[in-house]
């Protein structure tokens, strides 16, 4: 499966012809979804989303690979959708013998005005990466426990 890229946007050759300007790929080897898309007002897109893939493409990565059944991911591509400006795995590990252990969901995200995103969606992982200091540093006693985090490269 893939998850495909598709924004309309006004064609600035041809003003009165509104179509596809970008339409890109960005999959793996095996399923990967995208959730939600935002474009900052630079015309960079920002895709977060879900993989199981374990040559997912990733570039300037706070996760490098994919550590549980399947991750959370967050992308940025540059306005003519050419260049991967960023995209990391956001997930834990699959510590358990539950068959749903492991999984994680990126489900939305938001940009602030300085181009930063902000991803959440839900984890069941017990070792989900958290942050010094973190309200809830591990799974809680559900099934499941929301994540939000702001997207960092290795490079910010």
């Amino acid at each position: 499966m893939y998850c495909g890229l598709h924004r309309r946007l006004r064609d600035e050759a041809q003003p009165e012809r509104v179509g596809p300007r970008l339409l890109e790929y960005l999959f793996g080897e095996l399923d990967d979804a995208g959730s939600r898309i935002a474009v900052d007002h630079g015309g960079n897109a920002y895709v977060v989303g879900t993989t199981n893939s374990s040559y997912f493409p990733i570039v300037d990565a706070f996760q490098a690979r994919n550590r549980g059944l399947d991750d959370a991911f967050v992308a940025k591509l540059d306005r003519d959708g050419r260049r991967l400006v960023y995209s990391s795995y956001l997930g834990g590990s699959r510590a358990a013998p539950s068959a749903t252990n492991g999984s994680g969901r990126g489900s939305s995200l938001a940009l602030d005005p300085s181009g930063n995103a902000y991803v959440v969606g839900y984890t069941q992982s017990y070792d989900f990466p958290t942050t010094p200091g973190a309200f809830q540093p591990a799974l809680g006693s559900g099934i499941c426990d929301v994540f939000g985090t702001r997207a960092v490269t290795r490079s910010s």
